[in-house]
């Protein structure tokens, strides 16, 4: 596991290419695991750290956390770590 830990943190700075899939998620544990203190009231994403996450079809994977995943909260993500002239793919999700 730790082989691929490094693997996926290595070559950080050369941007991804070729076909790019993109996508957002919410990464925390369950409520009912929490300490009384650290549980929220609410279902689904209520608690929850989203995180933008981009994967270069046969290749690198680019995480990171943000702050919100409506339309206009990371704007420039995918510029920054995208080449032009690359295909991506994503879902039908506003942002």
């Amino acid at each position: 596991m730790l082989h691929r830990l490094r693997e996926a943190c290595r070559d950080k700075d050369s941007p991804l290419s070729g076909i790019v899939e993109i996508d957002e998620t919410y990464v925390g544990g369950k409520q009912r695991n929490k300490h009384a203190d650290k549980k929220v009231k609410g279902r689904g994403a209520v608690g929850k750290a989203p995180v933008l996450g981009m994967r270069e079809r046969g290749g690198k994977v680019i995480a990171m956390p943000i702050k919100m995943t409506d339309k206009g909260h990371h704007p420039g993500h995918h510029r920054r770590h995208v080449e032009e002239d690359t295909t991506i793919y994503t879902d039908e999700h506003g942002s």
